[in-house]
């Protein structure tokens, strides 16, 4: 049996792209939302309610070959799935991990830019965070709380965690990594990036941030 793949690094550091070469490598993706007939659902929720109702965390979508974008950004709630890589190991035995990362100046910037700062006013919101400084501040924090966290349970089996740096490393760590499904690094490629902190995402974050002044 192939083992579940499972992208568990953050937002904004290639789990668009790794989702897109998966997928065209032929592998079934939960990637960001899964299908019940035509309505789509988020797998970060899905996977939450599974936790809290003490049901296994795959419960209902366990048919996927690799979860990747495991988050839901409201401005009333943020899950990030990422968080639940202790059970997907405990529960799904053999399955294979990818802690995707960057610089992480480049991914805090990439993060506060995206969707021209929408996202970063749903952050605010969701936390209840007075400012897109605070919410920079507890992102840094949760990077490296999360990165430390899954390099030390892994420690004792390396060969179930790859760390890939999106920016440096080639393509070709990920199909070496993941040699039962074939990978076509063909298919590797810059998708759904940012890399500013524009001012157009400056603005809307401030206004978002005023407005509940």
């Amino acid at each position: 049996m192939r083992p579940k793949v499972f992208v568990i690094g953050f937002n904004k550091c290639g789990t668009s792209s790794l989702g897109y070469m998966f997928r065209k490598s032929g592998m079934r993706v939960a990637d960001n939302t899964y299908k019940i007939g035509s309505a789509s659902r988020n797998i970060a929720k899905k996977m939450q309610g599974n936790v809290e109702n003490g049901r296994p965390v795959l419960d209902g979508i366990d048919m996927f070959d690799a979860y990747s974008d495991m988050e839901l950004s409201r401005f009333h709630i943020h899950i990030e799935g990422i968080y639940f890589f202790q059970k997907f190991d405990a529960e799904y035995p053999g399955s294979k991990f990818i802690l995707n990362v960057r610089d992480k100046d480049n991914w805090i910037r990439s993060r506060s830019n995206h969707g021209n700062g929408r996202y970063m006013q749903k952050y605010v919101a969701s936390r209840g965070l007075d400012s897109a400084e605070a919410a920079q501040a507890e992102w840094s924090s949760a990077w490296d709380s999360h990165i430390e966290n899954v390099q030390t349970h892994f420690a004792s089996a390396p060969s179930k965690l790859l760390v890939f740096d999106i920016e440096t490393d080639a393509p070709d760590r990920v199909a070496e990594f993941l040699p039962e499904y074939a990978i076509d690094v063909k298919f590797w490629e810059k998708r759904n990036a940012n890399y500013g902190w524009s001012e157009e995402a400056k603005r809307a974050a401030s206004g978002q941030i005023q407005g509940m002044a």
